[in-house]
């Protein structure tokens, strides 16, 4: 067995967590415009229609 083998090397480790980060903030992004557009050219008469409109 060599030295390399049976772990990951911790750029990789690294590389793979940003890459991780950066698809969770774009699903984020992506629920939230899907979300604002729903409100957009919807009026509210109160905070509780805003609550129950979801």
């Amino acid at each position: 067995m060599t030295s390399h083998e049976g772990h990951t090397e911790p750029e990789n480790i690294s590389k793979q967590v940003q890459q991780d980060d950066t698809n969770k903030e774009q699903v984020k992004l992506t629920q939230l415009n899907s979300t604002i557009s729903l409100y957009i050219g919807h009026t509210f008469r109160s905070w509780e229609d805003v609550d129950t409109f979801r």
